[in-house]
């Protein structure tokens, strides 16, 4: 799954530009879910297939964001609105009276009448000091047209686009969803595919065929699967990658060696974040092995491109320098 390129960018943009959540964004009025981030990466924001095939190989961790309720017979239109109607005229010109109860007198009515006798009860006439006085009973609905009044009108939804009404029962449902970098496929995704996008953009104007978590296979036939393979007809450059809480554990250089011998690169980079131990640039310096440290992407980016420059001498201005975003 992670070969995918649409994959990787997905990862490379939550990564790097520190997404915590893939949140959509609902337009009602436009009858659209996106996901924003998929504009970003050159995909179509209102697919999410590829964020629900990441979620089924556990790449990403799905959530519920929101449930709407939308026309059985428009499905596609977002646009809805609820509707009160009056039960005896079926009008739905009505509105909501509040009640009030005056406490020392017993009398109900709504909070205008109440507040029309400039807060005086209009049974007994004391005067309402405060909240203490009253108490909120209820509310009941008045139809204009028809003067009734009733404890509950007949609730509908409407689809704004059709003009027309359903129940409640009726209507579809949609859940809209919303997504999270599983921290398991995050690690892996940085120990292996991190460096994918930025580097393939970086030299394939240089002619170079950039693969990730690819076998390599070297001189004794034995194949060696390498974090990162670029190479053209005439040069290889093999990259392992690893992360940490702190330092880099040196076994993972020890274990590279062995391919670099095999592989014969021309260039081979050990990229570790944050950092490796003393001992552990001793023993890359003594293999050949470039040390490449960094507690971000850009900070790796820029070493790894002074040592393409300085090391196989590629003509890399600033234009061609990557901005990790």
């Amino acid at each position: 799954m992670y070969i995918k390129p649409e994959v990787q960018n997905v990862m490379h943009r939550l990564i790097t530009a520190k997404v915590d959540e893939i949140i959509p964004i609902i337009d009602l009025n436009a009858s659209e879910i996106r996901y924003p981030i998929l504009d970003v990466i050159g995909l179509n924001s209102m697919d999410a297939q590829i964020l629900e095939s990441m979620t089924q190989v556990g790449i990403l961790e799905k959530s519920l964001y929101d449930k709407l309720l939308v026309c059985p017979t428009h499905p596609d239109t977002l646009a809805v609105t609820l509707r009160l109607y009056c039960p005896k005229c079926k009008s739905f010109d009505v509105f909501r009276m509040n009640l009030v109860e005056h406490k020392l007198c017993g009398f109900i009515a709504t909070k205008e009448v109440f507040e029309n006798n400039k807060l005086v009860c209009p049974s007994c006439n004391a005067l309402i000091k405060d909240q203490k006085d009253v108490s909120f009973p209820g509310m009941w609905y008045e139809c204009k047209a028809c003067k009734g009044k009733f404890d509950a009108p007949t609730i509908m939804l409407r689809c704004r686009n059709h003009s027309h009404d359903f129940t409640m029962s009726d209507a579809k449902k949609i859940d809209v969803h919303s997504y999270k970098l599983n921290k398991e496929a995050e690690k892996e995704f940085y120990d292996n595919y991190i460096l994918v996008t930025p580097l393939r953009k970086l030299l394939e104007p240089f002619g170079f065929k950039v693969e990730a978590a690819v076998s390599v296979n070297g001189k004794s036939g034995v194949n060696h699967k390498v974090t990162l393979y670029a190479h053209t007809s005439d040069t290889k450059i093999v990259i392992d990658a690893k992360t940490a809480e702190a330092e880099v554990p040196d076994q993972f250089l020890i274990a590279m060696f062995a391919k670099v011998i095999d592989i014969s690169p021309k260039l081979a980079f050990f990229v570790a974040m944050p950092n490796v131990s003393e001992n552990t640039k001793t023993l890359a310096k003594n293999y050949g092995i470039v040390v490449i440290e960094g507690k971000t992407l850009q900070e790796i980016m820029n070493s790894i491109v002074e040592n393409l420059k300085s090391k196989l001498n590629l003509q890399i201005n600033d234009q061609c320098k990557i901005t990790v975003e």
